[in-house]
């Protein structure tokens, strides 16, 4: 059992190894590898020669356009170098401009990968804003309202507040798009947004109402209405919960503005099995008074690690906030089937038998930490699709619930999965040394290559080459153990999740998730891989802007090209 996370200041630094991921010299302490980063990922290398993939249930950093280096996002509101008059993000891959004052033609715009649209509301009056980092506050926009944005990682939280009963049942904004955006009401509640050639860009979420006494209705609506050349987007709302005697104000509105679509993580409730609480900034295990019984779903984009990684030891952790929390086992399951974010207690999906980890440590506002090294090992090799974890509370009934903060919440406290391996290196690739003689100092594998014929023709040649490595004594390839060969070359693969690609001499590559999806090579692995609508995978090798392909076999035994 492992509680809780040191806090220490980590060295940030760029080091060698890059490619290859073979320290010529071992740390003194834990190092950041910068240039390692992806958008969810970072990569640490150990005093030992080992590395550490910490993985969020976010996004963490960006790529500027300016460098080509990942850094950290800075959702800080500032003042606009361009606009005076406007707010805006001060780093991250979208733009979120926001008013100083609001009236009626000018509110917030969003911009991202050079697309951009306005929202305005309708009937707004012209208000100063108030700015506490992150947020951005509109007081008393509409008689009794208020209209608040904190803006996220990945997403831009828009709250109408109602203060008091308004007797307003309905809200609009005005969406003005350009021609080459699309906005279209899904038949799960959501509206989507997406460019001319079918890009998804952003989500606005199904809006939910909840009291401030925590009092929860998924009874709010968006519609799609067009008036001549504008659009708007209305939301109505249930006046049964608005006007029922026991609420209690203020009511918050939550249709949030999300980007990224692979991360995800959510509760269900039996109490509301067909609501769902994607937006949520907290996700609840066990009896609960307001949701009844509840469990939690996650799920990672798992980045690509090193060629020939072998994981030694996985964690995942979640920071806890429950303060009554006692006596209470929250088991950790391996999820087998597919959900989004519109899951509901209805359509959650089917879990593992036996719990893979469990922990009762009874601390509250720490993190709270499972080991799920076989199951990220599964993850990584193709054994098992990557379809996330749940946490369930052992007792349902009696025992205190848990609650845990989701990517919602402040990038301190989400989700994350550690990752430590080791890599060994076994195969030919350039960024590996050997002798004269065909060993890798740095392991003291033996590699030998053979090209046994090569019979040229009008399409591809046939041919048989064939590579021994001394250390690859668990797989048995069609000249027996230790020997890889075209013929054994082949993908390992899910219906979701990383992707091993085992080449010619026996190297194991991991392809990794991106968080918009498709697939992530690891640095210096030319290879570009993509799903087809069949299912199967197409592997190409990249050069100098040529994309060839390779024959190889899926995880079926069928030759793709």
């Amino acid at each position: 059992m492992l509680l809780g996370e040191a806090q220490r200041k980590i060295e940030t630094y760029d080091i060698i190894p890059d490619i290859g991921e073979l320290p010529e010299k071992k740390p003194k302490t834990k190092m950041e590898l910068t240039n390692k980063r992806t958008r969810n990922s970072t990569r640490f290398i150990n005093p030992d020669g080992s590395f550490t993939e910490e993985i969020y249930n976010q996004p963490i950093f960006y790529q500027d356009i300016s460098d080509k280096k990942w850094k950290r996002i800075d959702n800080t509101l500032k003042k606009s170098p361009l606009a005076p008059d406007k707010f805006i993000n001060t780093a991250n891959e979208f733009k979120s401009i926001f008013a100083e004052e609001s009236d009626i033609s000018k509110l917030v715009s969003v911009q991202k990968q050079g697309y951009n649209f306005d929202m305005l509301l309708v009937g707004a009056r012209k208000v100063k804003s108030v700015i506490n980092n992150d947020q951005i506050i509109y007081p008393d926009i509409l008689p009794q309202v208020d209209l608040s944005y904190v803006v996220t990682n990945d997403k831009i939280k828009e709250s109408l507040i109602l203060k008091a009963p308004t007797g307003q049942s309905q809200y609009s904004f005005e969406l003005k798009i350009p021609a080459n955006l699309s906005a279209s009401l899904l038949a799960n509640g959501n509206i989507t947004i997406s460019s001319q050639f079918g890009d998804l860009l952003w989500i606005l979420e199904k809006p939910r109402m909840i009291d401030s006494n925590g009092i929860y209705s998924d009874n709010a609506n968006f519609n799609i209405r067009k008036e001549g050349n504008r659009t708007f987007i209305d939301i109505s709302l249930d006046t049964s919960y608005l006007n029922n005697p026991s609420r209690s104000y203020p009511v918050t509105i939550d249709p949030s503005l999300q980007s990224t679509l692979l991360i995800r993580d959510t509760f269900i409730s039996n109490r509301y099995p067909q609501s769902s609480y994607s937006s949520s900034m907290y996700m609840h295990t066990g009896m609960t008074p307001s949701y009844g019984v509840t469990r939690s779903l996650i799920r990672f984009a798992l980045p690509p690690l090193p060629s020939n990684s072998r994981i030694t030891t996985a964690t995942f952790q979640a920071y806890q906030t429950n303060t009554g929390v006692s006596n209470t086992t929250v088991d950790l399951y391996r999820l087998n089937s597919s959900w989004g974010d519109a899951v509901t207690w209805d359509t959650q999906p089917s879990a593992a038998a036996t719990a893979e980890s469990s922990l009762a440590p009874n601390t509250s506002n720490a993190f709270w930490v499972w080991y799920i090294t076989k199951l990220t090992q599964d993850w990584y090799n193709g054994v098992q699709s990557n379809y996330g974890l749940m946490l369930k509370n052992r007792d349902e009934s009696t025992a205190p619930w848990a609650s845990f903060t989701t990517k919602e919440n402040t990038a301190s406290y989400v989700p994350k999965i550690s990752i430590t391996y080791e890599v060994d290196p076994i195969g030919l690739e350039d960024f590996w040394h050997r002798t004269e003689d065909g060993i890798n100092p740095s392991n003291g594998n033996l590699i030998l290559t053979e090209a046994d014929f090569d019979v040229p023709g009008r399409g591809i040649p046939l041919t048989v080459e064939r590579t021994y490595n001394s250390r690859n004594t668990v797989e048995k390839g069609v000249f027996g153990y230790g020997w890889s060969s075209n013929f054994d070359a082949r993908l390992i693969y899910g219906v979701s999740g990383p992707v091993v690609y085992i080449d010619n001499d026996g190297t194991r590559h991991f392809f990794g998730e991106s968080v918009d999806g498709g697939y992530i090579a690891q640095s210096g692995i030319y290879l570009n891989l993509s799903r087809q609508l069949d299912g199967t995978l197409s592997l190409l090798l990249q050069i100098k802007r040529q994309r060839l392909p390779l024959i190889i076999k899926d995880a079926f035994n069928r030759f793709q090209i």
